[in-house]
């Protein structure tokens, strides 16, 4: 094979053999699911409830003949599944699950599961009845694609209008707040290390201090790796104690390898960066085929999940339990409706039937952990945990979220990181202290608040805030007090009149681009007495 200018060269061919379905094991696990079903539907229980636990049900069964089919997989010589093995094979495993071994279920347009499991394999062909239940995903694919075309689109403008005010401002604000990282984490490169990193000793003698303000190069993270430190605190968006935009090193370097310039819109490029993958996330049901994963009754594509942390719903369907006590898990019981309660400290918690208990007796959990599969509410978390702690949640999620997408760049998490600053930077004033401007009840900026108090006066009171959520198509109607600013969003008649009934004024130099688009006249000409400003 020189001649194609390669060295080696390896062929796949596949055969009628590799498609021949592996039923034995699946026929057994569905036999006595089929007695169970049996009792569940000759029960008094309301339809609702006997769907959910059919579904459950297969659910269950499903990941069992799955895990089952998988391990067999793994011993054979099917040439198909080596294909699927090599990451070929489009979605792996899932589409090899459906064509040997069974879909089991799938989900309706709608997004909810089916309570009729799918048997047999696309290799085996379908009866009637399931012929039809496939139908459901067929649609649900279907009718995905069809808004994979305007839902990104909208997704992405709401993100952008999110975060076009988080604009670089300085060099350096001084924080020496950060993250922490392992140093194994692609996301430490081109960063700054938050406070300093003793080396160690050696004989008795300091090996060195790494101060704080360090750049975090290949270099910096072989001599610790050398040291046998493991992790490390760098600077992020997240910790930028600035009050309007953000400062360049809290950011980190930008692909050239320089810091960005105060004037520059790291907010636009993080929301153009989340924003262009979206169409890909939108497809993934479509691909899929409207099959339900093994972890919950609720089909959420990918692209739904990431809808769900960004618009922030105050229900969240199928999510987790959460502890409102720290403590040991005193007790476990079933609940007479249905479910289990799960008592810590004293405390109630329901946990439904549709989730599975994620803990178990003396189990030691904190305020704020899960007790049930399902994914966390984030308006609930900051009621317990704080907002700290929501920020860390939704970077993770969003990054989760994101690594599913085919892209072949994977996503800088200081993007996200940029986003989810802009996105829970909303507080609302409980006490304006000596603050001239702010009233109780008004939703104010947190940053801005922050640094009003950092600056204070001997003498003079601080202002008292509570962080608050809103998603991403309310909070530039709730973070923008700049009228103009807000024309760029949603909601103009109530813009208009509320600024005009109020005396609302706009700043034409400010972090926000709109209201300098709009005048024209001195857009790009920056205040100097507020450096990075438009």
């Amino acid at each position: 094979m020189k001649d194609m200018g390669n060295e080696y060269s390896t062929g796949l061919s596949m055969g009628l053999k590799d498609f021949v379905s592996d039923n034995k094991h699946r026929d057994a696990v569905l036999k006595i699911a089929a007695k169970e079903e049996a009792k569940i539907r000759a029960g008094s229980s309301s339809v609702e409830k006997k769907d959910e636990a059919i579904v459950n049900l297969y659910t269950k069964a499903g990941s069992l003949i799955s895990k089952r089919a998988q391990e067999k997989a793994d011993k054979s010589d099917n040439r198909m599944y080596d294909w699927v093995k090599s990451g070929a094979g489009g979605k792996g495993w899932d589409g090899f699950r459906q064509i040997t071994v069974a879909p089991m279920l799938v989900a309706d347009s709608s997004g909810k599961a089916v309570p009729v499991p799918i048997g047999k394999s696309y290799s085996e062909g379908l009866d009637i009845g399931s012929y039809w239940t496939s139908m459901h995903g067929a649609r649900m694919g279907t009718i995905n694609r069809v808004e994979g075309t305007w839902r990104p689109g909208l997704m992405g403008k709401q993100i952008m209008q999110a975060t076009m005010n988080q604009v670089v401002v300085d060099e350096d604000c001084g924080t020496d707040k950060g993250l922490r990282f392992s140093i194994d984490d692609r996301d430490v490169l081109g960063r700054y290390v938050a406070g300093d990193i003793s080396l160690g000793k050696k004989s008795g003698k300091d090996k060195g201090v790494i101060p704080t303000g360090t750049l975090v190069t290949p270099d910096l993270v072989s001599r610790l790796k050398n040291n046998k430190i493991l992790d490390m605190r760098v600077r992020s968006p997240l910790k930028c104690v600035h009050g309007r935009g953000l400062c360049a090193k809290c950011y980190g370097l930008n692909e050239n390898g320089q810091l960005h310039q105060a004037g520059s819109n790291v907010g636009v490029m993080a929301a153009q960066r989340l924003g262009e993958p979206a169409t890909q996330l939108s497809m993934n049901a479509f691909h899929t085929g409207g099959v339900v994963g093994a972890k919950g009754t609720q089909a959420v594509s990918t692209f739904d999940r990431l809808d769900q942390l960004l618009k922030l719903p105050k229900i969240l369907p199928g999510a987790a339990t959460l502890a409102h006590a720290a403590g040991k898990v005193e007790q476990i019981e079933k609940d007479p409706a249905g479910g289990w309660n799960v008592f810590v400290a004293g405390q109630r918690h329901y946990v439904p039937s549709s989730r599975e208990l994620t803990v178990k007796k003396k189990k030691e959990v904190k305020v704020g952990d899960a007790l049930s599969t399902g994914p966390k509410n984030p308006r609930e978390m900051n009621k317990l945990t704080g907002i700290n702690s929501v920020r860390s949640y939704l970077v993770d999620e969003i990054q989760k979220a994101y690594e599913t997408s085919s892209s072949s760049t994977p996503l800088s998490r200081r993007n996200t990181e940029t986003f989810v600053r802009a996105m829970t930077n909303l507080s609302e004033v409980v006490d304006p202290g000596d603050h001239p401007d702010y009233l109780q009840t008004d939703h104010v900026p947190t940053s801005e608040a922050a640094e009003y108090n950092r600056k204070l006066k001997e003498g003079q009171k601080s202002v008292r805030y509570e962080p608050i959520l809103q998603g991403v198509e309310m909070l530039p109607l709730d973070m923008q007090e700049d009228w103009i600013a807000r024309l760029q969003s949603r909601d103009l008649r109530r813009s208009v009149i509320d600024a005009a009934s109020e005396g609302w004024r706009s700043r034409v130099h400010s972090t926000h681009p709109i209201p300098g688009m709009a005048y024209g006249a001195e857009f790009g000409a920056e205040d100097p007495k507020r450096p990075g400003t438009y």
